[in-house]
């Protein structure tokens, strides 16, 4: 014992000689940054000022008492912390989890904060990274991760925990006034992350695109998960859009800045993944203002144009999904399915019933003509080993009622109208849904944008537990081209339900993750279609070009583009 209490008397010393080294002399922090972050500026408890090289006793800066913790809870209203943690997510084994009960980080301690969680966690760093403002340090965690080196939120300690830290290199952005070896603008940034994944063999092949300034967004500081989603999927980080959406979309001729750096980032990056973290009011839909829905005569909103690079937005060349959900506890919730996926497969006995290998597919009176695609897509599922429900007309509605409410089952297709009594809202409410797969074609069940998210279907579900969920953000033309061998031209022009079954089919028969299956059933769509379509539309009034552009653009991914389910045919084996 007396060895013990001589060691930590030792340590104690040391500590107080390291915050008493001499650190660089640090100009005071700036209130604002540009894009209107608040700098971390933190007052010293010890001087009360913390000026230019001031240098806090050991009292200032202490280690926070999470030390050892596993799973560490961070409060909705603290979310701008969440960048600090990712390379403790990444590389220690530490969860970050967004709850009520979490941890309240008050904005003036960001900076203070920063440096105790850096010594807490690190005894020495080879790199440090200082940052001026939540929006430098979202864009620097991918660095901080593959670094594995904390970030500090320059201000009165930042000097004091660098004292302990030791680090051989430090990496800052511009605005933070310490000379360091690597300096970085913000466009700097991502070409500093490229650089660095490339010496390090890191295979960057997914892509964060999101918006730091959202505090006063629907979901306030949804863009603080981007880090752990990067850190998760190996994935850079970019500012895509920089302001405030309130109508959640705009006209095409309105983006050209962020169509461009779409351009300019898959281009460089080539990645296989584009996920969209942000609330439509700070990542908005981009809308063609070309094409118009014959029915309602309503512009089509579309997350298409964050996958393209050539022009062709009805065609995206990557996989899309966009985090979404009506709050930070759900988004947290809704990241926590793909992170211990594996442990909701374990937690039931597998068995044909089991939900895992069950997919249930309902659809209603009105519109039969999707009923053939349902049948293909049953067929499919069953080949790959699915049990799967069925449900058909208003008058078995309320089996299709008590089977959701079970909600047993891995893919969940609904074949409804997006009105009172059809499909959303009531499918999900009051339920706990294991981590599924949704596919809706009720009309505006994927419309998330200028109304009030907890009220969508898309929130709800993921409220629910969903893990993906797609559905079209506007009208929707029941099922897509059917595609079949021997049906009526009838059928030719049931959209939506298409779309589904190849999705579907994909997604089981290729083992492929959602958003791959997503794309590649865009992609297909006119090749899959028109090889085995037969007769000539219908004649009416509608514009059935228009009716495809519109089903290409409207079908959205809600949830992690590179989540891969499970299939009984495929990791049942």
């Amino acid at each position: 014992m007396q060895l013990i209490a001589r060691k930590r008397q030792f340590e104690a010393a040391l500590v107080v000689l390291l915050l008493f080294v001499a650190v660089p002399s640090f100009c005071g922090c700036t209130g604002t940054t540009k894009n209107g972050n608040p700098a971390g500026k933190s007052t010293d408890a010890v001087s009360g000022t913390g000026g230019a090289g001031s240098v806090p006793n050991q009292a200032s800066l202490q280690p926070l008492e999470i030390k050892g913790e596993k799973s560490i809870p961070i409060s909705p209203a603290s979310a701008f912390a969440i960048p600090l943690f990712a390379s403790l997510f990444k590389n220690h084994g530490t969860d970050i989890k967004i709850s009520d009960d979490g941890i309240k980080i008050d904005m003036k301690d960001y900076s203070h904060f920063s440096s105790q969680l850096a010594i807490t966690f690190w005894k020495e760093a080879k790199t440090c990274i200082v940052a001026n403002s939540y929006g430098e340090s979202l864009l620097l965690s991918p660095l901080s991760w593959m670094l594995d080196a904390p970030i500090l939120i320059y201000g009165n300690t930042t000097g004091s925990a660098m004292s302990i830290l030791k680090p051989d290199s430090v990496i800052s952005t511009d605005g933070v006034p310490i000379d360091t070896g690597i300096k970085l603008s913000t466009d700097g940034i991502l070409d500093c992350t490229l650089q660095k994944a490339r010496e390090r063999n890191v295979n960057l092949k997914y892509a964060v695109f999101t918006n730091s300034n959202d505090s006063g967004s629907a979901v306030p500081y949804l863009s603080s998960l981007s880090a752990l989603i990067s850190a998760y999927r190996n994935g850079v980080i970019v500012q895509i859009a920089d302001g405030y959406y309130p109508a959640g979309a705009v006209i095409e001729t309105n983006a050209t800045g962020i169509i461009q750096m779409v351009k300019k980032t898959i281009t460089a990056i080539n990645p296989n993944y584009v996920c969209i973290v942000g609330a439509p009011d700070s990542v908005p839909f981009i809308i063609n203002k070309t094409i118009v829905e014959p029915t309602e005569g309503v512009l089509v909103a579309s997350d298409n144009y964050y996958a393209d690079t050539d022009d062709k937005p009805l065609f995206p060349e990557v996989a899309i999904g966009r985090i979404l959900a009506a709050n930070l506890i759900d988004a947290s919730a809704l990241f926590h399915r793909y992170v211990g996926y594996n442990e909701y497969l374990e937690e039931s006995a597998v068995n044909q019933l089991s939900w895992q290998n069950c997919a249930f597919i309902y659809t209603v009176g009105s519109v039969e003509e999707s009923i053939p695609c349902v049948e293909q897509t049953t067929k499919s599922l069953i080949d790959a080993e699915f049990t799967v429900y069925q449900s058909h007309s208003y008058a078995s509605n309320v089996l299709a009622q008590q089977l959701l409410a079970t909600a047993n089952y891995n893919y969940l297709w609904m074949l409804d109208h997006g009105t009172v009594g059809g499909c959303g809202l009531a499918d999900f409410s009051g339920i706990a849904c294991h981590p599924s797969v949704v596919y809706s074609g009720g009309c505006n069940t994927g419309h998330t944008d200028n109304v009030t998210l907890k009220d969508t279907a898309v929130c709800k579900a993921i409220n629910a537990g969903v893990a993906s969920y797609v559905g079209p953000t506007r009208v929707a033309w029941a099922g897509l081209r059917i595609g079949a061998h021997d049906l009526t031209p009838y059928c030719r022009y049931t959209r939506d339900d298409y779309m589904a079954k190849t999705f579907f089919g994909r997604l089981a028969g290729q083992n492929l993750s959602v958003g791959i299956a997503l794309k590649n059933a865009k992609i297909n769509y006119f090749n899959d279609s028109f090889v085995f379509v037969i007769g000539s539309y219908p004649e009416d009034e509608y514009n059935y070009d228009d009716i495809d552009m519109v089903t290409l653009l409207e079908s959205t991914l809600y949830g992690d583009p590179a989540f891969n389910p499970y299939e009984p045919c495929n990791e049942g084996k």
